[in-house]
């Protein structure tokens, strides 16, 4: 056969032309990346309508928000993950059933 001659270009597997493949998407993928890199001044192409939107909450006519005062240590209540010392009252004695009492 013309493809089994010894002097025929070696057949490359599939997986190897697959990995090729992807291999060369992902250096394609990089340089573009680079060149987005390198030149800052070429513009940004976007299908996205709302990309360009600004924000109403920024802009100087927006209504203000009432800002909480700051509140100082001393004011600041201790919070719950605090390392105080809390005394609770202990019952002495445990009823169980309606018989017998543990001590």
């Amino acid at each position: 056969c013309y493809f089994d001659r010894a002097s025929a270009p070696q057949q490359e597997s599939l997986e190897d032309a697959e990995y090729r493949e992807q291999v060369l998407e992902d250096a394609a993928a990089l340089k573009s990346l680079a060149v987005d890199f390198a030149h800052p001044e070429m513009g940004v192409v976007t299908s996205d309508p709302t990309a360009t939107a600004r924000c109403y909450f920024d802009r100087a006519s927006a209504p203000q928000e009432k800002q909480e005062r700051e509140v100082s240590p001393e004011e600041d209540p201790a919070p719950v993950s605090s390392n105080k010392t809390v005394e609770l009252p202990i019952k002495k004695s445990i009823a169980v059933g309606s018989s017998k009492t543990i001590k």
